[in-house]
């Protein structure tokens, strides 16, 4: 019985292995869950053919056996012997463990069905999405009970029908910290994975489990100060050593399978060895972030495979002659760096998609003519806060200098982050036609460091300046929010006078500006759609508006806040104020001579002005005598007061006889 003993240790090797592998997104082969399933009957056939064995034996207490019985009993056991010695030869050559593959997706939900309707046809745009390759990321957004969550297990419950994905995984979002969303949202997609969750390791860490054949050694403890071992490289698919104290790198580790490797925040690496990358063929994700590489030799008969490579904040890395033979790139990322200027020979890269160059430390960052305008798949170009000389003019080259002009003619472009230091760079549409495909841009003009972040896709900046060419006029046009900064115009009609879509309109130390807009020269459909309003630092203001305000103008207007502008007296007239029924938040500070925020006497006061109007707020103001001519004002909407030094203020009293729900500024409460 020998050969029975010893299948049954294989047996429990071979299920152990199983329930190891199991914790690290692992199974079993096919192969080996087979032979498992052939050799464990034959135990238990050999383990009850022995307990009759034993079960004769007491009963007869040794004595006038059933020798037939036993002979046939004995013929069985051989046979069971002979099938355990053939499973002790077959299981030596089986792999035992292989990637597991979780269920598809998810349990079928409960859902509504979605009807032929807009529902419907928001399901197929998000299935059509789902199938396009250059998606990655969808949002769906809306006001609570809209239907959003019904649309999702929609998707869901279609997914498990079709069965074209391995893996969806359903996790939900509270309105809780950042950290713990991450946090849980990691343990159920684990859970589902059959990993171990441990709540002491960090997000990072986590993230980098749930990834096949990944090595990781991050420094978030006790950092590494060597790299691991060549030999612990061969087999791995991913290797991440980031945030440790490497100095030195591997000459020539053969890498055969690796596709990613992170070196991100190892300060002390300041050089890669040449033959480095020669034995990874397969790599497709390098990232050196955050190193102190000066240089660094690729090729592409090395990295035929290369798709991402991040150099971002490798402040003492120059150049990048290289980049033209790795034409298999798609995301380039130097952010931060210091990288000068870009090779001729990146013009090879027609299948690169992302660039990011913003932020670049090098104060005239070189582009050669023909290049950008031959990265004909670019979809993604970030090149805020760097300073690029463009030439003046349109046309694709201008002697050796690179136009705005060869941006413009970028077709697949769709999201676009640019710093123009000088708005006669833009004489003239540098982008005929391509605006209206852009879906996200940032665009900042004039040399300020002021930051832009308006909460909206397509925003510009314009730091000073007074006579703005037309190609400027044009991309304020197209944009949803629009900064003026430290600007030397009375106002801003011609600029805004046409921007239908503008939806936010900030204004800050533009000294000379007497008013916003003149509406007889603006028209009167500008300001059609504006919803937020910010002035600061106008000193010279004297009024919002000069002229009626048409009838459709600021009707959408929900936020105004005003700082700083310490030559206004009146904020609001009586007939403007008609247009306001939709503000929400009115924040008025540190403007000493403001006395009124309603201007007029009763026979011209609206009857409820201000009906939506939730958050009022005055601050650092000396002179304010009066909200409002009257003695009674409703503000029905209102829900926080907040009056801080306006010693002169007196307040109407509510027609309701309710109380103010007046609240100290927050700096007060602590």
């Amino acid at each position: 019985m020998e050969e029975a003993g010893k299948l049954k240790a294989l047996c429990e090797d071979t299920e152990r292995e199983g329930r190891e592998a199991s914790r690290g997104r692992k199974r079993l082969t096919n192969q080996a869950q087979t032979w498992l399933d052939q050799a464990r009957p034959i135990l238990d056939e050999i383990d009850s053919i022995k307990l009759q064995f034993d079960e004769r034996r007491t009963f007869c207490n040794g004595w006038f056996p059933d020798l037939w019985s036993d002979y046939k009993l004995g013929r069985r056991a051989f046979k069971k012997l002979e099938c355990a010695r053939r499973d002790l030869n077959e299981r030596s050559g089986i792999k035992l463990v292989a990637m597991s593959s979780p269920p598809r997706v998810m349990a079928e939900m409960d859902v509504p069905t979605v009807g032929q309707s807009s529902a419907q046809r928001t399901m197929e745009k998000i299935w059509n999405l789902l199938h396009d390759e250059h998606t990655s990321v969808i949002y769906i957004y809306g006001m609570g009970g809209i239907g959003k969550t019904t649309l999702m297990k929609a998707i869901n419950n279609k997914l498990r029908a079709t069965g074209e994905f391995d893996y969806v995984i359903w996790a939900t979002v509270s309105n809780v910290s950042k950290e713990h969303n991450s946090e849980r949202v990691q343990q159920e997609i684990m859970g589902r994975l059959q990993l171990d969750f441990n709540e002491h390791d960090s997000y990072s860490i986590r993230s980098m489990q749930l990834r096949p054949k990944f090595l990781v050694k991050a420094g978030f403890g006790k950092a590494l100060e060597e790299p691991p071992r060549e030999e612990t490289w061969r087999e791995c698919e991913r290797i991440s050593l980031m945030m440790n104290d490497i100095t030195e790198l591997p000459v020539k580790p053969a890498c055969p399978n690796l596709i990613s490797l992170i070196l991100i925040g190892n300060r002390r690496i300041t050089a890669v060895p040449q033959s480095f990358f020669r034995l990874m063929r397969a790599l497709q994700v390098l990232d050196l972030s955050g190193t102190s590489i000066t240089s660094l030799s690729l090729s592409s008969s090395s990295l035929l495979n290369l798709r991402a490579l991040i150099l971002r904040g490798c402040l003492a890395l120059t150049e990048v002659p290289f980049l033209g033979q790795l034409k298999e790139l798609q995301f380039l990322d130097i952010k931060s760096s210091g990288v000068r200027s870009l090779p001729e020979e990146m013009q090879n890269l027609v299948k690169l998609k992302k660039l990011n160059m913003s932020e670049l430390l090098s104060h005239s960052f070189t582009i050669p003519s023909n290049v950008m305008s031959e990265l004909s798949s670019l979809e993604d170009l970030r090149m805020h806060r760097t300073n690029v000389n463009w030439a003046k003019g349109s046309e694709l080259a201008v002697e050796n200098d690179v136009t705005l002009g060869e941006v413009g003619r970028l077709k697949r472009l769709t999201i676009l982050k640019i710093t123009i230091k000088d708005c006669d760079c833009v004489e003239e549409d540098v982008f005929p036609r391509r605006w209206s495909k852009l879906e996200k841009f940032k665009v900042s003009i004039g040399t300020s460091g002021d930051n832009l972040n308006m909460n909206c896709m397509k925003q510009m900046q314009i730091c000073g300046g007074n006579n703005y060419p037309r190609g400027v006029k044009v991309m304020v046009i197209h944009t949803e929010g629009l900064k003026l900064f430290d600007a030397d115009v009375k106002d801003v009609s011609q600029l805004v006078g046409d921007a239908n879509g503008l939806r936010m309109l900030n204004i800050d130390r533009c000294k000379k500006m007497k008013w916003i807009l003149d509406w007889s020269a603006a028209g009167e459909n500008a300001l059609q759609n504006i919803e937020e309003l910010h002035l600061s630092r106008l000193y010279s203001l004297q009024k919002l508006f000069k002229g009626e305000v048409p009838q459709r103008c600021l009707w959408k207007l929900n936020e105004i806040v005003l700082a700083g502008c310490y030559n206004l007296k009146g904020l609001f007239s009586s007939e403007m104020v008609q247009n306001l029924d939709q503000l929400q938040t009115l924040d008025v500070s540190s403007c000493g001579e403001l006395e009124e925020i309603i201007e007029g006497h009763d026979n011209s006061l609206p009857e409820n002005p201000f009906p939506q109007l939730r958050n009022f707020i005055l601050h650092d103001l000396p002179k304010l005598k009066s909200i409002i001519r009257r003695d009674t004002l409703a503000l029905p909407s209102l829900t926080k007061l907040q009056i801080y030094d306006c010693p002169n203020l007196r307040l109407p009293k509510r027609p309701d006889t309710t109380d103010w729900p007046i609240s100290l500024p927050e700096r007060m409460q602590r």
